[in-house]
């Protein structure tokens, strides 16, 4: 009975069974990293879950787009898979997406016609009508996911890069009012609008001024700071009075993005650095660290080698203790009672380390 009693208040189900193997699957996740195509067939199967996750947790939803933290790429278009030289990324931002991050830094730059480079054409590029396609195509397929893109322009190219969206792509994108004070909206407004893809861009242009920028692209520097992208291996990452300091842009503002990156002692992206700083432990203590600095909570969370460490996984226990804390399915199964906070709880993590990436819209 005190099973059930804890399905029907903490899931709103009479699934014991689903309790279960939601607990077992999220235990598998965490010990043997099952893939996430066993967290599809789970979702496909919940009737009774949450009403809507968003990012991955329920909590999410009523949080404002720059109170959360956004699992992030840095150069996210510069992968080995697309035949970059020295990539900063061993998988597409494609596959990243899939795995549960949120953040796409891209690079243009003018190779005979506008592309995705870092820089060099001659080190990897890719095409921006492609890869604006393939977010459509996620966003599409995954109704309560937001995403943001913060776009680096070199050569001129911000408008010649515009032309190579589609009416679709641009019809998701929420457009700011200009003024920094004014509240961001809560990924559900986002959702209800239908306007789940902030994009933001700095070189490009003031976006301030009238037809400076786009419609729906916003100034990085106006709304966001940054940490530094310039460091030398982890010891510079993990020296916080280096790594945890302002470089562009102003603390005060709403966006903060944080480089959780270093290269090697050539400048290059180096994935022996990445194993080591993008490990869950480095990651938390870096991100208290600059909280405490800073007085802000990461938004943005970059980092080099998506594949490597426990991003997806910090980020998402970042977001959940924004919430209530998360109810964890063993301690009804174990003949534990819930408390009233436990019952209430915001956070009901679907058996998973990140949201549904297969479309986890509001019907079973």
């Amino acid at each position: 009975m005190k099973d059930i009693k804890f399905i029907l208040v903490a899931l709103a189900s009479n699934l014991a069974s689903l309790a279960v193997t939601q607990y077992v699957v999220r235990e598998t996740w965490n010990h043997l990293n099952v893939g996430p195509e066993t967290h599809r067939s789970l979702q496909d199967d919940c009737c009774d879950c949450p009403a809507r996750i968003c990012n991955g947790l329920a909590s999410n939803c009523n949080q404002p787009a720059n109170a959360i933290m956004y699992a992030s790429l840095h150069n996210a278009m510069a992968s080995r898979d697309e035949g970059f030289l020295a990539p900063n990324h061993s998988s597409g931002l494609e596959e990243a997406l899939d795995a549960g991050f949120r953040g796409l830094l891209l690079d243009s730059c003018d190779c005979d016609g506008t592309e995705f480079c870092h820089g060099f054409c001659f080190a990897g590029t890719r095409n921006p009508t492609t890869v604006f396609a393939n977010i459509l195509t996620f966003l599409k397929a995954n109704p309560n996911e937001v995403i943001v893109v913060e776009l680096q322009i070199d050569d001129n190219t911000l408008f010649s890069l515009w032309e190579k969206t589609s009416s679709d792509f641009r019809d998701l994108i929420y457009s700011h009012p200009i003024g920094t004070s004014t509240p961001w909206p809560t990924l559900n407004e986002l959702i209800d609008m239908k306007q789940r893809l902030i994009v933001f861009q700095h070189n490009g242009g003031n976006c301030d001024a009238q037809g400076g920028c786009p419609i729906g692209v916003h100034d990085m520097w106006d709304f966001g700071f940054e940490t530094r992208y310039d460091l030398t291996g982890a010891d510079e990452l993990e020296d916080y009075s280096k790594s945890c300091t302002v470089r562009t842009g102003q603390a005060s503002n709403q966006w903060f993005l944080n480089n959780h990156f270093a290269n090697n002692g050539i400048g290059l992206p180096d994935r022996n650095i990445a194993e080591e700083v993008n490990t869950a432990q480095v990651l938390q203590t870096r991100l208290d660290a600059c909280t405490t600095m800073l007085g802000r909570r990461t938004n943005l969370l970059v980092v080099d080698h998506w594949d490597l460490g426990d991003v997806v996984q910090v980020v998402m226990d970042n977001n959940a203790a924004l919430g209530d804390d998360v109810v964890v399915v063993k301690a009804a199964l174990d003949g534990d009672d819930l408390d009233e906070e436990e019952s209430n709880a915001d956070n009901v993590f679907l058996g998973g380390r990140f949201g549904d990436k297969f479309g986890n819209d509001d019907s079973p």
